[in-house]
Formats: structure tokens, C-alpha cells, sequence
């Protein structure tokens, strides 16, 4: 916050229409005297930091205190200043009606009282900051600026914008202009040395942590986590200068919707074996109603999310027994209270429990970037179907620039654990276009191919997310699935290992979900999902070239091993190997705490078995690994494989209000999955025969656009 007050002649002062910029105004002004105090008022806004400075302009007859601070980073583009001032001259100021006469001492007196009130109203924003001093604060703490050159350049802008106040206040006798200089100059001195003082007991703390982390080399990655997820909460506390991602605005889409029920010829709403030309799975069904379609969507999702707060829960639970019991208890009243509606078009999911009655105090209401990134993902994706129903453009054409804008604003102010590739490629400076992107995470997969890992990027952090792209490519021949499935995690993780990997976790759930009704639908699914990767396998080794094999690793080797997992996960089923298997995951969670086999395997498996939804998360949680995400993969796959109606308490634990969230996290929470999966349905991709179009070779200026075309 800024407090700063000027003077104005009384012509300036009083004349001119009432012009109120706040509910708490109290002046009489033109609207030319606003405009230009706003101005002043912008350039002396850079030199704030924390503290406070205090500008006054006495004259005889008036004085005006002003409080400005900025709103929101997007207003601060824009030079939106809100004020708030008070002018003694007018027969409504609090100050004029206490006394007639006005002098200098009294007017100091009331002033600061009035400071107080002031002040009083706006202490949220009292910490609010400018995006520059905000910058300067970073580089300084990053070592990237010098406290010297600090100094210097917070000196310049001084200078500039006392030049600019010479100029305003040219028509004032000297003694008076001198006597504002300084107290311009004392007073920036002080917020100056003030300033310094927190730099260096930031400083201090910053040196006392290092040699904490310095003092315990061989720390886990759990503790670094749990330093991540402490820094979280921190956060909360201070002000935020980031802007909070706006609602989505689907009226456009509801009312496309709207039309297209009432038009008999549409077909949208059904699937047939028509619509599907490379579907052997589903040849045979003649219809798939919407409805119970939306049982098994909302399971993928939903159950995600429910898995990423149960392992976030059991994560900073002390008594992990206790959460385990807790867990138990949830599935054997899930199990006692169940509804069989998989031969029904309807669902029950509307039917809440009292969640009084139950004797269960477990938060999970909580969500991590798991969730998080999978919410960016959905809202680019509805971004994009409004943006190019609006423009009348193909359904078909496919952008990820809404997504990449999605993952920037969410990471001017992510929660404390997110994956660094994430930072890496989308976070940069430099980072303006897809085609950016993509450059960078294929620069960071080469690095991490020269080093230990010849397959390239392993970790979780694109399967985790994908719950979203599953539902819009629902319609997809495998193919095209995978191309999909490609174009987004290519953003991040750009390894063919991760593409296939999560390509055969997408068709799985895809299948599940299209064929809820099926006998032994799980063992159906799970060879629905080798049948498409063996087949890739062939082609890449009678072809190894491959047009993509410029930028990643297509070796067959890279499908070989998904295959692995899933047939090592399916004989563990057959064979009661589950001990062997566990051994082998915590051996992978102690070299890579975060690989993306984990959390894989271990949802196969459970499918393989067709355990309960709860089962499968108690066994989850007893393996080593990021819990949050390895749940959250389970979650997803079992979730598409019961359906809603069998987590429905789970998921009234996830999306009841929570006061505590900050306000930063609630666009990005479960709870928007109620009102977004059923557009992405509703508009997902047309099952026809397409392809989509990569031009990663040549990187030229198309490729920001992706679209899915008829096979000439």
C-alpha cells in the first residue's frame, strides 16, 4: 500500500462535479484533477515495497490524505489505481466538520487519526506490491541483482518521479517546494532502510536453511516434499499479487447444446457402431446412452481426484495406521450401502449420505497439483471447443495454446509441490508459444537421455493429469487416442516411454467407460490396451525411422516395457505374487520417488483383480512412492471401473466447502468436474478416421495448430 497525500489549489479542489472512485469517497473533484493525481500517483507507486510512504501537501485551506494500493496484477497493467482521500476545503469532510478554521498542526493531528480508519479498511491490501518491485525482490533473493544495484536503480526512479512532481507543483513558492523535497527524501530513506532491513532478515534465514539442508544431505525426497507442502501453507499467509484464474463462461456451449437436443437429426448423444469404424470392442453395441456413459466419466475423474486428497491426507497424517482403519471403515460402508445401476440408464449419485452419521473425521477436501494440472487441462480444452464454436471452426481442430495459457497462470502461484518439468519448459521467460514449449521439454528429455536414464523422461507428472484428455478422445480410434495423448504431454514429458505408457492407461479407462455393462470388462480392457501396443511395436521395428524419431526416443524397447508392466502386473494376479511385486515397486520409489511405473502397475494390477475401490487404495498407500500420485492413477482407472455411485461418500468428502482454501486453489479444485465433464462429452472429438497433424520436425509457424482431418 501506498499512502500519500498533495495538495490542490481550491479552484481544483472544489470545482467540478461529485466524482466518486470508491464507496468510501468523500471529495469533490474534476475529473482532468483525478486524472492527473492518478498519474502522479503511479509513478511514486514503484518505489513501495513494504513499507509505507507518507506524502503531504498542506495548504491553508485544504489537505488531502490519499490511500492507493493495487487490486490485482491484471489491474495493475491496465493502471488502475483505486483511492481514497479526503478533502478539508468541503463542508462534508470529517476534518472540515469538526472545525472552521484549518491549520497546519490541527490538520496533522486529525490526519493521523484518519490514517488509522483508513488504514483499518484496507489491511488486506496493506501488503499488496507492485509486479516490478516484486521482480526486483526475486532477482535479489536469487543473487541475480546486487544490493548495489538496487540501490542504484531504486535512485533513478526516485529522481524520475521527482522530475515529474517538480513539474505538477511548478506554481508553489520555493520555501514550500523545498520543505516537500525533504520530506520526500527523509521519508523515502526510511521505507529505504526498512526495505534493507527485511532484505537481510530474509537473507539470514534463507543462509540458516542451508545449512540445515547441508547438515542432512541424505534427506528423502518425502522430507523435501514435506518442506514443499510447509512452504504452501506459508504462503497462505502473505498477500498475493498474482491474479486469481477467472470462472469459465459456458453459456455459448449450453446454448449450442441447448439447439443441437432439439434438433431430431443429431446424433451426438448416441455412439453406434457406425461412429466408430476401428472399434472391435464396441461393434456390437447398437447405442450407449449418455447417461450411464456419465457414471464412468465421472468415476475416471472423480476418482482421481478422490485417490490424490486420500494420499495427500495419509501424507501428512502422523498415525498412518489410523488413517488405514479410517479407510476401511469408508469401504465397508460403501460396500453395506452400494446400488447395482449398471443395467440402468440412470444413476444415483444424487442421493447424498449424511455424512453426520458417520463417525469419519477425515479432510479430503484437499487436492494437490495432481488435480490442479488436470483442472488446466480441462478448462484449455473448454477454452478451445468455445473459442472455436464461436468462430464457427471445426470441432476437430486442436490447439493446446488454451492449455499452455491454463498451466501459466496456474503457475503464478502453483502449490509447493509441483513437478520442476512443468517449470521448466512452460514456467520460462522466454516461453511464448506452444511451439516454445515443446522445444524445451524435448531439450530437457535429450539432457536426461545423456545421463542414466536411456529411455529419457520417467516420471508421473503427465499421467497424473490426463483424466481430462481421456474423456474429450472418448470417440477416438486408438490411433488418434494416441496422438492426442502425445500433443499434451509433449509439453512436459516428451518421451515415448511416457507416451505409450499413457496411451495404454487412456484406452483402458476409454474401454471401461464405453462398455461399462460387459462381462469381465477389466481382463477386456486390459487386452484391449496390449493389442493396441503390440501392434505399435511391430510397426516401429519393421519401421525405426519413424517420422517423429527426430526429437524422442521410438525404439520399440520404449513399448516393450509398458508391455512389461501390464503383463507383470496380470501374471501377479494369476500367480499371488503380491509380495514379490510390492518389493519390486519400493526398490523403483527408492532409486525414483515419483516413476511413472508405480503408480501404473499398481492400477493394473488392482483391475486385473477387480478389487473394491477402497482396497485398492489401502494396498496403495503401504507402497513407497509419492502417495498423492500414485493414488490419484489408481483412483482413475478404478474409478472408470465402478462408476460414480460406488465412491459417492468419497466424493462428498472431496467437494464439500472447505473456508480454509485459498482462494488461489478454488479454479482448480474437483468440484468444477460436475459441471465440466459433461461438456467435454458433450463436444469430444468425432470419431471419424483422422489423424493429427504434428509438425515437430520443422517447428515453422503452423505449428501452434493441430488438426484432425479425413485420411486422403
Amino acid at each position: 500500500m501506498s499512502s500519500i497525500s498533495e495538495s490542490a489549489s481550491c479552484k481544483n479542489g472544489i470545482n467540478g462535479a461529485k466524482k466518486g472512485l470508491t464507496s468510501e469517497d468523500n471529495t469533490y473533484m474534476s475529473k482532468d484533477r483525478v486524472q492527473e493525481i492518478v498519474d502522479s500517483l503511479t509513478q511514486l507507486l514503484a518505489k513501495t515495497v513494504y513499507q509505507p510512504t507518507t506524502y503531504i501537501w498542506p495548504t491553508k485551506r485544504i489537505c488531502i490524505y490519499f490511500i492507493c494500493f493495487h487490486v490485482a496484477s491484471d489491474e495493475v497493467k491496465k493502471n488502475k489505481i483505486r483511492v481514497t482521500f479526503l478533502d478539508t476545503s468541503c463542508s462534508s469532510s470529517p476534518l472540515q466538520k469538526k472545525k472552521k478554521k484549518s491549520n497546519l498542526e490541527n490538520d496533522m493531528a486529525e490526519i493521523k487519526k484518519m490514517i488509522t480508519i483508513l488504514e483499518e479498511r484496507t489491511v488486506p491490501m496493506a501488503k499488496a506490491q507492485t509486479t516490478e518491485d516484486h521482480k526486483k525482490k526475486r532477482k535479489i533473493e536469487k543473487g541475480q541483482m546486487s544490493r548495489s544495484d538496487n540501490e542504484k536503480r531504486e535512485t533513478e526512479d526516485e529522481n524520475k518521479s521527482d522530475n515529474k512532481e517538480d513539474k505538477t507543483a511548478k506554481t508553489a513558492p520555493k520555501q514550500k517546494e523545498k520543505t516537500v523535497e525533504s520530506k520526500k527524501q527523509d521519508d523515502s530513506s526510511q521505507a529505504s532502510k526498512m526495505a534493507k532491513k527485511s532484505e537481510k532478515a530474509n537473507l539470514k534465514d534463507k543462509d540458516k536453511d542451508k545449512d540445515k539442508t547441508e547438515a542432512n544431505p541424505t534427506s528423502s525426497e518425502a522430507n523435501k516434499k514435506k518442506a514443499l507442502k510447509k512452504s504452501k501453507s506459508t504462503t497462505k499467509n502473505e498477500s498475493h499479487t498474482t491474479p486469481i484464474a477467472p470462472p469459465l463462461d459456458l453459456k455459448f456451449l449450453e446454448e449450442m447444446e441447448s439447439k443441437s437436443d432439439n434438433d431430431s437429426g443429431s446424433d451426438c448423444d448416441k455412439m453406434n457402431k457406425m461412429d466408430n469404424p476401428c472399434y472391435d470392442t464396441v461393434k456390437d453395441l447398437s447405442a450407449i446412452s449418455k447417461e450411464s456413459m456419465m457414471e464412468y466419466i465421472n468415476g475416471l475423474c472423480f476418482g482421481a481426484s478422490i485417490g490424490d486428497s486420500l494420499g495427500l491426507y495419509y501424507f501428512k497424517s502422523e498415525n498412518k495406521k489410523s488413517v488405514s482403519e479410517k479407510i476401511k471403515k469408508l469401504g465397508e460402508h460403501e460396500a453395506s450401502t452400494a446400488t447395482t445401476t449398471t443395467t440402468t440408464t440412470t444413476t444415483t449419485t444424487d442421493k447424498e449420505v449424511d455424512l453426520n452419521d458417520m463417525d469419519i473425521d477425515m479432510e479430503l477436501n484437499e487436492v494437490t497439483d495432481d488435480t490442479e494440472m488436470a483442472m488446466c487441462i480441462a478448462r484449455g480444452l473448454l477454452k478451445m471447443i468455445d473459442s472455436n464454436a464461436r468462430q464457427n471452426k471445426g470441432m476437430n481442430e486442436v490447439t493446446m495454446k488454451y492449455i499452455v495459457e491454463e498451466y501459466q497462470m496456474w503457475l503464478l502461484n502453483p502449490p509447493g509441490d509441483h513437478g520442476r518439468l512443468i517449470d521448466g519448459s512452460i514456467g520460462g521467460k522466454d516461453v511464448k508459444t506452444v511451439e516454445n514449449v515443446r522445444h524445451k521439454a524435448y531439450e530437457m528429455n535429450s539432457q536426461i537421455k545423456s545421463g542414466k536414464q536411456k529411455y529419457g523422461v520417467l516420471s508421473n507428472g503427465s499421467l497424473i493429469r490426463c483424466v481430462p484428455l481421456i474423456v474429450y478422445g472418448i470417440r477416438l480410434p486408438p490411433r488418434q487416442t494416441f496422438q492426442l495423448m502425445l500433443l499434451e504431454s509433449s509439453l512436459t514429458h516428451a518421451s515415448y516411454i511416457v507416451y505409450f505408457t499413457l496411451t495404454a492407461y487412456a484406452l483402458t479407462a476409454q474401454y471401461l467407460i464405453r462398455n461399462y455393462c460387459k462381462s469381465k470388462k477389466h481382463e477386456l480392457a486390459v487386452c484391449y490396451a496390449l493389442q493396441f501396443l503390440e501392434e505399435q511395436q511391430n510397426i516401429f521395428k519393421a519401421s525405426p525411422h519413424n517420422d517423429h524419431n527426430a526429437n524422442d526416443n521410438t525404439n520399440a524397447d520404449a513399448i516393450a516395457m509398458v508391455i512389461q508392466w501390464i503383463k507383470e502386473a496380470r501374471q501377479t494376479v494369476i500367480n499371488n505374487t503380491v509380495n514379490d511385486f510390492v518389493a519390486s515397486l519400493n526398490q523403483e520409489a527408492n532409486s525414483m520417488n515419483s516413476h511413472i511405473r508405480i503408480g501404473f502397475q499398481i492400477a493394473f494390477y488392482h483391475l486385473c483383480k477387480a478389487s473394491t475401490f477402497v482396497e485398492a487404495m489401502e494396498h496403495t498407500l503401504t507402497i513407497q512412492g509419492n502417495s498423492d500420485s500414485n493414488c490419484c492413477v489408481v483412483g482413475g482407472l478404478m474409478g472408470a471401473f465402478h462408476g460414480i455411485t460406488q465412491l459417492r461418500t468419497l466424493k462428498q468428502l472431496l467437494v464439500r466447502p472447505n473456508s480454509k482454501s485459498d482462494k488461489h486453489r478454488q479454479p482448480y479444485h474437483a468440484k468444477h468436474y460436475e459441471q465440466y465433464l459433461r461438456f467435454l462429452f458433450r463436444y469430444a472429438l468425432h470419431p471419424q478416421r483422422c489423424f493429427v497433424g504434428d509438425a515437430t520436425k520443422s517447428c515453422n509457424g503452423s505449428f501452434d495448430e493441430f488438426v484432425l482431418q479425413p485420411d486422403k
